[in-house]
């Protein structure tokens, strides 16, 4: 089996062009891509579709691995950087591990804090976002219809804050995602997995 991942200088490429070799209907009309950072995506892909040369912009999130086998859950990243608005409200959160429970978590976004950075689960504008865990997952989801399901996971999902004595982070900010497992029927409805669907993400 081909090592995808001793071919590239960076992991970020290494993911997209696994995407692409193991992804059939997508290999079959892969032109070229390049690395196209702004502060909403990633790279652009060129496919020629339809006889058309196109492009389709692409966010990459690889998740470690370590955390996947241990939860199973792909997070979607919703705060970037946030700031509480008093210490006792740092506190309430240590207390309750971190979590902000899902029926509180419009207290907690109106009264608690002061968001700094939306995270790309508002903000990403790329066509399509895949979501990486090696040899478990390589799924690509249509970004708009993420973005479309942040009413669902506030109401059924709490608020993780993530706790940066887990990762050595000693950041003066606070970021915060949603944890969920990937066979979520909501989530599962945003998957691209043909090339009309991937046409609908790319709004064609």
């Amino acid at each position: 089996m081909t090592n995808y991942f001793k071919k590239y200088s960076n992991r970020e490429e290494a993911i997209l062009n696994y995407w692409i070799e193991t992804t059939s209907w997508v290999k079959d009309k892969f032109i070229r891509c390049i690395e196209d950072h702004t502060p909403f995506h990633d790279w652009k892909v060129f496919v020629n579709i339809d006889g058309k040369e196109l492009s389709l912009t692409v966010q990459i999130k690889e998740e470690e691995n370590f955390w996947f086998n241990k939860t199973g859950n792909l997070g979607l990243d919703f705060i970037s950087a946030f700031e509480f608005l008093k210490d006792e409200f740092r506190r309430e959160v240590e207390n309750s591990s971190f979590w902000i429970d899902k029926n509180k978590i419009e207290e907690f976004l109106s009264k608690k804090i002061k968001v700094l950075k939306w995270g790309k689960l508002v903000t990403c504008d790329s066509a399509i976002h895949i979501f990486f865990v090696e040899k478990k997952i390589c799924q690509a989801y249509d970004n708009s219809k993420l973005k479309a399901i942040k009413t669902y996971l506030k109401s059924n999902y709490p608020l993780r804050i993530n706790k940066k004595k887990d990762y050595g982070l000693s950041d003066v900010w606070e970021s915060a995602a949603f944890f969920v497992k990937p066979d979520d029927k909501e989530l599962k409805n945003c998957e691209i997995n043909d090339i009309g669907e991937l046409k609908k993400s790319m709004r064609i």
